[in-house]
């Protein structure tokens, strides 16, 4: 028995014409939107730095450093001054320059910036120049320390080692004397008053000073660090 078949009515095949279109439509634009989608992503991109000014400071003069690059912006979330971090929010600036302040702990070397993307550091030395701050021995640097040959002083502050300083003197009967620390890193100066030191003619009235020469040659900056100290 042969089966005769119905056929469609205009309005059917309207709508199956138009769910076809529609479907040529929607998939490649859903392709696209996947395109775009992956091509987005959720990674930021990596930074960079190029450099920064001014090239040298420290923490005791609250340096202010602006560092130069790209992808600051991207989730930026540390700053180190040759490893040592910038304090949290801390952190001003656009996505190709952020400014920031020279941390205590900072010790010569690259400036490298961390964000989501990534680390990058900078391609020159950010340089910690001399200062000191603390204590010398058991009295404050500005309270005129003073003690007699064999006495043990401690000198704390930034920058105290590296190639840029130079030895450490104080005024000897016959010249300037050299001094050895038992101890010098960036942080700490430990040495003892060596004989031979020029005492004062009377207390306080002619003080020795020691002295912590500056190699950097940076303008103002290059100044050695002196501390009065009165040798009985």
């Amino acid at each position: 028995m042969e089966t005769t078949k119905m056929p469609q009515s205009c309005p059917s095949r309207l709508g199956m014409r138009l769910r076809q279109a529609a479907t040529c439509v929607l998939l490649p634009a859903m392709a696209l939107g996947l395109m775009l989608g992956c091509g987005a992503g959720t990674n930021a991109s990596a930074p960079t730095v190029t450099g920064f000014t001014p090239g040298y400071g420290n923490a005791f003069q609250e340096t202010s450093v602006i560092v130069y690059g790209t992808g600051f912006s991207q989730g930026l979330q540390n700053v180190y001054f040759g490893g040592a971090v910038v304090a949290a929010g801390r952190y001003t600036g656009l996505d190709t320059q952020v400014t920031v302040t020279v941390p205590a702990a900072a010790v010569t070397g690259d400036i490298s910036v961390t964000t989501s993307g990534g680390s990058a550091g900078s391609p020159s030395e950010f340089i910690v120049v001399p200062y000191v701050s603390g204590t010398v021995g058991t009295s404050t640097v500005l309270g005129h320390p003073a003690g007699g040959i064999g006495t043990t002083v401690t000198i704390s502050g930034q920058g105290l080692s590296g190639t840029g300083v130079g030895p450490i003197t104080m005024q000897g009967t016959g010249g300037l004397l050299t001094i050895t620390p038992t101890t010098q890193n960036a942080n700490e100066i430990i040495f003892t008053i060596p004989e031979g030191i020029t005492p004062d003619t009377q207390d306080g009235a002619d003080p020795n000073t020691i002295t912590i020469n500056n190699n950097y040659a940076l303008g103002a900056d290059a100044a050695p660090v002196l501390i009065v100290f009165d040798v009985p």
